[in-house]
């Protein structure tokens, strides 16, 4: 897809392998942390960390599938700078991951509206990411992609990540 205001090309989408379950480890767990298709923040491709790690960039249509060992976690969807960033403020979510258990965490930017005023134009949005039961996220995931071969791809092309904190 062609951005119209810049005119560089940039994907939308996750483009990796299409949603397949896999189970865990008996010793570890893990997470499916996803995006849905969504038109809002279509381009943008926040971080996923969890406490020193950084996991990759969240495409739209996409997911990360997170190995951890058990224990407490808080997952960070980081906005990111540049390009590539999202307007969606940082979102968190502590989570007691379990050996062998999986757990589905769901992340949708919301627009919050545009507005205009004369030649200035403001675009603003929140965001959500929540726990969805194994049911749901299985019927969600189903139409999604992997989000990490596209970031492996655009690695070598990628500015530098700055700390979530702000």
């Amino acid at each position: 897809m062609t951005n119209l205001l810049t005119g560089l090309n940039t994907k939308c989408y996750a483009e990796g392998e299409l949603f397949e379950y896999a189970a865990p480890g008996s010793d570890m767990g893990q997470i499916y942390v996803y995006r849905q298709d969504v038109f809002f923040q279509k381009g943008a491709q926040p971080t996923v960390i969890v406490g020193e790690q950084e996991f990759g960039r969240l495409y739209n249509a996409g997911f990360l599938r997170l190995q951890l060992p058990p224990g407490e976690h808080e997952l960070v969807v980081y906005r990111g700078k540049g390009f590539k960033s999202w307007l969606v403020p940082t979102l968190t979510i502590d989570l007691e991951v379990k050996p062998g258990k999986t757990h589905f965490v769901r992340v949708t930017p919301i627009s919050d509206g545009i507005s205009a005023i004369g030649n200035m134009v403001n675009i603003s949005g929140t965001g959500t990411i929540e726990l969805v039961s194994e049911a749901l996220a299985l019927t969600e995931l189903e139409e999604l992609r992997d989000s990490l071969p596209k970031q492996s791809q655009d690695s070598e092309n990628e500015e530098e990540i700055e700390s979530p904190e702000e």
